[in-house]
């Protein structure tokens, strides 16, 4: 996300130092290099083989919601789960870049690092 546009999937971008390139170039390219706690994916396995990945967004007494990447979210029963794990793999994909061509490389950054989003 970034000036109130996209999901909120991921941290939102605005307040982030998006002119430094290596700290954009390492976040695109190895998005799974550092996630921050809040943005950890985990997969849950049920009792009824059933497999869910996602971000951890509530934990209640009795059951756990996670969301996927498509930002559907799903509640589980905490008496239904088999398994839950932290995955070191962010929601974010890997080759985000790829098929992008010279020109469309640059403009997509210079829009990452332009002071105000284009509407």
């Amino acid at each position: 996300m970034i000036y109130g546009q996209g999901a909120h999937v991921g941290p939102d971008l605005t307040a982030y130092d998006r002119r430094n390139l290596d700290f954009l170039l390492v976040s695109i390219v190895d998005p799974s290099a550092a996630i921050r706690e809040e943005y950890t994916n985990f997969r849950i396995d049920t009792h009824d083989d059933q497999t869910f990945v996602g971000l951890i967004k509530e934990r209640g007494a009795d059951s756990v919601t996670i969301m996927d990447a498509a930002q559907q979210k799903t509640v589980i029963a905490k008496r239904d789960i088999k398994e839950e794990q932290a995955l070191s793999l962010s929601i974010m994909p890997e080759g985000l870049l790829a098929g992008l061509d010279d020109k469309s490389l640059r403009d997509f950054f210079a829009y990452l690092q332009a002071d105000r989003a284009l509407k």
